[in-house]
């Protein structure tokens, strides 16, 4: 059930926005237990396939942001890996209106 996916973000902030919106287009059944507590939304979920740290294997090298003078970051730092769920899609009729 599902396709798998890997996902890997240089920095957290960017990690959890892919996880909300995931969520939003309800791919993921729920937010990674990490990024649940960080927003303050955490439900014991049972089967949870969606896991979200550190990526164990980035490089150390520290890099310089190109469009931000102080900010550095490592590439690949953190990490999203979850089953996709398929979503479900409404059918548009000629009219405007969703069957």
């Amino acid at each position: 059930y599902g396709t798998a996916l890997l996902l890997t973000t240089n920095t957290e902030m960017e990690g959890i926005s892919d996880c909300n919106f995931l969520l939003d287009e309800k791919l993921i059944p729920c937010l990674p237990p990490m990024v649940a507590e960080i927003m303050d939304s955490y439900e014991e979920e049972e089967g949870n396939d969606v896991f979200f740290s550190e990526n164990p294997y980035a490089g150390s090298r520290v890099r310089q942001s190109g469009t931000m003078a102080n900010d550095v970051f490592c590439k690949n730092r953190w990490m999203l890996a979850c089953l996709l769920s398929k979503p479900e899609k409404k059918r548009r009729v000629p009219n405007g209106e969703e069957e």
